[in-house]
């Protein structure tokens, strides 16, 4: 478990965990490297929204790492485990997006996210595609999707030069 093999293309295998490993790693030289860095905002899209959960985790809970973070993005988001709607808050989240799609156009596509379930500290910005008509499936979401997770990472951050 954790180690799950993504992706079905021959030599194009991704692992799981391994790619967690690179993401905290990044973030990790990134913020030792820049002491002026003091948040993140973690995006990602279907295994990528997992990827998420997990790096809030670490950030949150075990990195250390003296920085906050400013938002998180979930675009069709699924655990990198089950491969099934990953709906929990990821740890630490100052604000929190959720995009998705609760109808599926094409039914070769399974993955797909969902609501946020478990929103406590915060209440995420839910936006589901398919409210109100059947707009979005799981591979063209992240290209529907594209503007609004700009729109929201701008009100979020603010660029000093």
């Amino acid at each position: 478990f954790g180690h799950i093999v993504r992706g079905f293309t021959p030599n194009l295998h991704i692992e799981a965990r391994s790619q967690v490993v690179k993401i905290e790693t990044f973030i990790q030289e990134r913020v030792n490297s820049n002491p002026n860095l003091h948040f993140v905002v973690l995006v990602g899209y279907s295994w990528g929204g997992g990827d998420v959960y997990e790096v809030a985790k670490w950030l949150t809970n075990e990195s250390g790492l003296k920085i906050k973070i400013a938002a998180s993005v979930y675009v069709d988001a699924v655990t990198l485990q089950l491969g099934t709607a990953e709906n929990r808050l990821p740890p630490g989240s100052q604000s929190m997006l959720n995009i998705f799609q609760s109808k599926q156009l094409d039914a070769s596509w399974l993955l797909g996210g969902g609501p946020i379930t478990d929103s406590k500290e915060i209440k995420p910005v839910e936006i589901d595609l398919d409210k109100k008509e059947n707009t979005a499936d799981h591979g063209n979401i992240d290209e529907i999707a594209y503007q609004k997770i700009l729109d929201f990472i701008h009100q979020k951050i603010i660029v000093q030069q």
